[in-house]
């Protein structure tokens, strides 16, 4: 009997929470219907998604960030079932993939001279952890220079880059050569190359957890170091890149800079197949690859499939004819200025950290007796998320706003803030529409709900806003 998928996904629906519950993950099922998130979601597109009742929701989860473009964006649909339809031939082991090659030759066309060559895998953090590979063989040292609450990803090396101590908690010792640096701690940059046998050091050139910026002198510094220590500069745009920030790659942001090894998923998927690539010079990767019986001394099984690289080229076909990096410098400076007027009348929120569509809202220690004790609760026990961080919102946590300054936590209570005369405004809670939200709310003025839902519909979650216009209604498509 052939294998209908959507009358299997229909007849499965249903009963969806209690099946994972048991099959593959019962503390995410428990903790997806604790907060709220237990929706059943039947249909995407756009921006938006419905649930069973019918109710569309303004998506700012954007699948922890692959929908820069959209869900079923056309253009990247078609050429994925052109794919189909050509029935080529996938995944032939001794092969010169055309399609990876092309894609390859557009990835290196939009990066600065002398990144040439590409090394193509599934996701984020197969990149990160071919990058440390072809940075060890290509100095012939072992440290790493990582940032203070940097993500680049959760398997094993990648961990011994991670910044934060909570994804590795269980798991250590990782790779030992890691040294860790606040976000712009000159001296500690200086002193974490001095120690010497560095092979890279890695950054995001907007951290997603958080969005925190470093200063461009802090990476050119960073560049500096490199060079004089003969080590690699790593810049992980796995979030970043492809439009988001205003730019096609946020270091773009920082003139003059050139990163070693560029690492790039999520979004280059387009919503629908995973992929990921690490961008290198060709004296890297050749060092990688000195000769023919080493010509897979790194490889990835599935990491030229024809569908994944036909989503990249479609997704990058997409980037430049809709100008997307500079519809997310537009709407990302609305919704800064539409938070930024907010800030007077809640003073929960201390301040706003954006470019383009990264955009950060920092809550910090309120005046008001009555919202103390919200403020001293301690936040849970699990892995530390803010709304771009790719997890769940309406958690908390501890995030110093830089190294020097005050301490500072995130989070909300209830889906609340409440102004300076008590009155609440509300914000959208999982599984309520903004426009539902904005009925709610006491005090009068403008609430983020109300104003969210004035430039893009109901809203839900979590990441960030989108990067693309829907050129059907204005509208705005979700990115990560």
């Amino acid at each position: 009997m052939d294998l209908n998928i959507p009358r299997a996904f229909e007849e499965t629906r249903p009963r969806a929470h209690e099946l994972y519950r048991e099959n593959v993950g019962p503390m995410w099922a428990k903790m997806l219907r604790t907060i709220g998130f237990d929706r059943r979601w039947v249909r995407g597109k756009g921006p938006y998604l419905w649930d069973e009742d019918g109710v569309q929701y303004l998506d700012f989860m954007s699948g922890w960030g692959v929908f820069n473009f959209g869900r079923a964006h056309p253009a990247i649909s078609r050429a994925l079932t052109d794919v189909l339809a050509a029935d080529l031939p996938n995944w032939v082991a001794f092969d010169t993939p055309p399609l990876a090659a092309l894609l390859a030759e557009e990835l290196t066309k939009r990066l600065p001279a002398g990144l040439d060559r590409v090394y193509f895998c599934n996701s984020g953090t197969e990149a990160t952890e071919a990058a440390i590979k072809f940075a060890r063989v290509a100095t012939g040292k072992h440290g790493m220079v990582y940032l203070n609450r940097a993500f680049h990803g959760l398997t094993t090396g990648a961990l011994a880059v991670n910044g934060d101590a909570a994804f590795r908690e269980g798991f250590e010792p990782s790779l030992p050569t890691g040294v860790k640096v606040d976000v712009n701690d000159y001296a500690g940059l200086e002193h974490a190359f001095a120690a010497g046998d560095i092979a890279l050091f890695i950054f995001e050139p907007i951290q997603g957890k958080g969005v925190y910026i470093p200063e461009d002198d802090f990476l050119r510094k960073a560049e500096e170091l490199c060079r004089r220590h003969g080590a690699l500069l790593v810049c992980d745009e796995v979030q970043t890149g492809l439009g988001r920030t205003g730019k096609p790659f946020a270091f773009e942001w920082v003139e003059g800079l050139q990163p070693d090894i560029v690492l790039i998923s999520k979004a280059l998927s387009g919503g629908y197949v995973p992929v990921g690539a690490m961008v290198t010079r060709a004296d890297v990767h050749e060092a990688m690859y000195s000769s023919m019986d080493q010509g897979i001394r790194h490889a990835c099984t599935f990491g030229m499939g024809d569908l994944a690289m036909a989503a990249g080229l479609a997704s990058l076909r997409v980037l430049d004819e809709e100008d997307l990096a500079a519809n997310a410098t537009r709407i990302g400076g609305m919704i800064r200025e539409g938070l930024e007027a907010m800030m007077p009348r809640f003073e929960f929120m201390t301040a706003v950290r954006q470019r383009g569509l990264m955009i950060g809202i920092e809550f910090g220690e309120p005046r008001a007796l009555g919202l103390r004790g919200a403020w001293a609760t301690p936040p849970p026990r699990r892995p530390p998320h803010t709304h771009s961080g790719g997890r769940p919102p309406h958690g908390c946590r501890q995030a110093p706003s830089s190294p020097q300054h005050h301490r500072s936590r995130c989070g909300v209570v209830s889906g609340r803030l409440r102004e300076d005369d008590g009155s609440v405004a509300q914000i959208p809670r999982p599984g309520v529409g903004a426009g539902e939200e904005a009925r709610k709310t006491r005090g009068g003025g403008q609430d983020l709900a109300a104003w969210m839902n004035g430039i893009g519909g109901r809203a839900i979650g979590g990441i960030g806003p989108p990067c693309a216009p829907d050129a059907a209604s204005g509208n705005l498509l979700p990115g990560g």
